[in-house]
C-alpha cells in the first residue's frame, strides 16, 4: 500500500477543499431541483382532484409527449 499513501502526500488540501464544496454544491442544487418538481406534481395532482370534486373539467394538457431517443 506503500503507492496508495505516497499520493496522499502530494495532494494539494486547497483544491481538494475547492472540489469538494463543488460537489457538494452541484448535489444540493439536484436535490433540491428534484424536491421541486415533485412538490410541483403533488400540487398539481391536488388540484386536478379539488377541480374534479368541485366539478370543474380538467383542461386539456397540450404539451407533445417525450420521445425516448435509443442511441
Amino acid at each position: 500500500m506503500p503507492c496508495l499513501l505516497s499520493f496522499y502526500q502530494n495532494v494539494d488540501i486547497e483544491a481538494s477543499a475547492i472540489q469538494a464544496s463543488v460537489l457538494e454544491e452541484v448535489t444540493y442544487a439536484k436535490v433540491m431541483k428534484t424536491g421541486g418538481e415533485q412538490a410541483l406534481a403533488k400540487g398539481k395532482q391536488g388540484f386536478k382532484w379539488l377541480a374534479n370534486q368541485v366539478g370543474m373539467r380538467p383542461s386539456i394538457d397540450t404539451r407533445p409527449a417525450k420521445v425516448l431517443l435509443n442511441s
